[in-house]
């Protein structure tokens, strides 16, 4: 089928939600590894990983053979029955994720997991506000969406009430004028005043990204996270990371909080879980998830044998120290090589990020830092041109998203600079 084709029966037959990326769209038919190919049977280099999604690579070959064997075992039963895969994946996590998370429970989604877990902690606490970022992104579902603080992103007929939002701590235009370190992190106070003087006593959670994804690759100063977990801990309000983007060795460590010595009481997972099958979950404390005890929340296919086999060789691939190291160390060569060879570029204003998940600011000039977003979009056409994908997001949508699967190697990373720097000649003028 021809591109026009496609896209001609994706409008008449599919509800006008998402917009393909790019000017002429990508019609893909096969992907393997860091490389997917289109109709025509060009190579681009993913260095999206559909969305931050397929860590280990499209098609990953451990994966996949785990997945056929089980495919010819049981495809679907659900819950109500007793399987291997899902146990096992669930005791693996336990043993995985940070200490005192020891229970788990899977759905098929980001967005539903975000939804469990506020449904949790209100439960946990029997309060019912829950504090959010500006500029964070959890979903669309219900609750999902309300706790998302880009107004993009906002459907505002799913509103959820109760939600307060706290300043993000965006260094690069900091919503308060001020800087790091003389600030002394000030943003995070704001968790404190929001406590104080937007709740009556009510606060159930705080749920964060520990690096902000389709708000612009924005991470937080050091010590933030410290700061606010003291916060709330004193509060006796429930701390849930959302690490659906960050988790699975996106940032160099296993989950994105370790980058800050921080242990949320929830944590979210998604996106790279399955790498790239549908899979999301929820881990908590025995103290913490045994409050939903005698109550009935049910998921047909959450707990798929299939998604779960994925999931567990993903966990078994990510327990390799090399690669995480491999990832450390590409990242922070990835970066600095960007900042450096981009200095001299009067619309670059930032390069931020860690291990594989770096994001560029594009803006119309250094001192005045006034988003550019036609630009943004610009750049990231020249860049498919020369056989790259790259994504974008931000508050202003001129953030370029920077996320290969994490199994690239320095030529591709070599390449992505080059492609960059090339594409920015372009609109040097």
């Amino acid at each position: 089928m021809k591109t026009k084709n496609i896209l001609n029966k994706r409008t008449k037959y599919m509800f006008p939600l998402v917009e393909p990326y790019f000017k002429e769209p990508l019609y893909l038919i096969k992907a393997r590894g860091q490389f997917v190919y289109d109709n025509n049977n060009k190579k681009y280099l993913d260095a999206y990983s559909g969305v931050a999604t397929v860590n280990f690579g499209h098609s990953c070959p451990e994966i996949i053979k785990a997945v056929i064997e089980q495919i010819k075992m049981i495809q679907h039963t659900s819950l109500l029955f007793l399987t291997d895969p899902v146990v096992k994946l669930a005791e693996q996590l336990a043993k995985d994720t940070p200490e005192g998370l020891s229970k788990s429970f899977f759905l098929n989604s980001g967005s539903e997991a975000v939804e469990m877990a506020i449904l949790l902690a209100k439960m946990y606490t029997h309060k019912s506000e829950i504090i959010a970022f500006q500029y964070g992104y959890h979903g669309c579902s219900s609750a999902a969406n309300s706790v998302t603080g880009i107004k993009g992103w906002k459907n505002q007929a799913t509103n959820m009430p109760g939600v307060i939002f706290v300043p993000a701590p965006y260094c690069y235009r900091c919503p308060l004028g001020l800087s790091f370190p003389q600030c002394n992190l000030k943003c995070a106070q704001k968790v404190e005043e929001a406590i104080n003087n937007q709740s009556n006593n009510n606060v159930a959670a705080l749920i964060a990204e520990p690096i902000l994804g389709v708000g612009g690759i924005i991470v937080p100063p050091e010590g933030y996270f410290k700061k606010v977990k003291k916060i709330i801990k004193r509060h006796k309000i429930v701390f849930i990371a959302d690490e659906i983007q960050t988790g699975m060795g996106r940032t160099g460590q296993s989950w994105g909080m370790e980058n800050f010595n921080t242990i949320p009481d929830i944590m979210i997972l998604g996106k790279g879980l399955g790498n790239g099958i549908p899979i999301s979950a929820i881990v908590a404390s025995s103290k913490i998830a045994n409050k939903f005890k005698g109550k009935l929340f049910f998921s047909t296919f959450g707990g798929n044998p299939i998604s779960c086999i994925a999931a567990l060789k993903a966990l078994k691939i990510l327990k390799n120290e090399r690669y995480k190291q491999k990832v450390q160390q590409l990242g922070k060569w990835l970066k600095q090589e960007l900042i450096k060879k981009s200095k001299n570029c009067h619309y670059v204003g930032e390069v931020r990020g860690k291990g594989l998940m770096i994001g560029i600011e594009i803006v119309q000039d250094k001192k005045n830092k006034k988003p550019n977003k036609e630009l943004t979009i610009l750049i990231q056409e020249e860049c498919k041109k020369r056989g790259v994908i790259l994504g974008r997001g931000g508050v202003y949508q001129n953030v370029i998203r920077i996320a290969p699967p994490l199994c690239i190697n320095k030529s591709d990373a070599e390449k992505i600079v080059k492609v960059l720097l090339s594409s920015f000649k372009v609109y040097e003028k």
